[in-house]
């Protein structure tokens, strides 16, 4: 399937399709339709066989050994596998959020110790929580907010420059910085990358 083809398939039939089914199956689904691109996948698997025998950065090397992953040769092909799966959640959560609103965050997400970060958020001192792409960013901040914790969010722009983004890709990343912003109750930040 040619990558301008599969982008039409994901966006207007499966992910719409996925928004509306019960969490587990939704991400299942999502993740088998992603596992199909693959073209996408050996473009993947290609970039990260070149650049990981080259090494690792020391941050990188301790945030895979974090995740038990070995920096051996194989590490290549668990980490494009755990990509993959980040990507379809990633995707499968903005489209369920834009489809159910916050019902979706209290189905899927649930905090622990709660009141430690409430202690931290009601001092009068500044606070920075760095979440990371790997984090399901947009559920932790959406849920966030949602929770009674507002909150601003600063970010990188969209590259509207970018030939790879199809227009597909690009309703979609808007609709990405749109849910969160709204949902999280506080200002979105855009950092330029000059």
């Amino acid at each position: 399937m040619s990558p301008q083809t599969f982008n039409t398939f994901w966006h207007a039939l499966v992910m719409p399709l996925c928004a509306r089914l019960p969490h587990g199956l939704s991400d299942a689904l999502c993740l088998k339709a992603f596992e199909r691109n693959t073209e996408y996948k050996t473009n993947v698997y290609a970039a990260l066989a070149q650049s990981l025998p080259k090494g690792l950065l020391p941050f990188e090397k301790q945030l895979a050994q974090h995740a038990g992953l070995h920096c051996g040769a194989a590490s290549w092909q668990v980490i494009a596998q755990r990509y993959f799966e980040m990507m379809a959640r990633e995707c499968c959560d903005i489209y369920c959020l834009h489809h159910q609103g916050p019902r979706y965050l209290r189905d899927v997400v649930s905090f622990e110790n709660l009141h430690d970060f409430e202690a931290v958020y009601k001092k009068p001192s500044g606070k920075l929580l760095l979440l990371f792409h790997f984090d399901r960013l947009t559920l932790i901040s959406s849920a966030l907010g949602q929770a009674g914790f507002p909150h601003g969010i600063i970010t990188q722009p969209i590259d509207e420059t970018n030939p790879d983004l199809s227009d597909h890709d690009r309703r979609f990343l808007a609709m990405k910085v749109r849910l969160p912003q709204t949902m999280a109750g506080g200002g979105w930040f855009v950092a330029g990358c000059d």
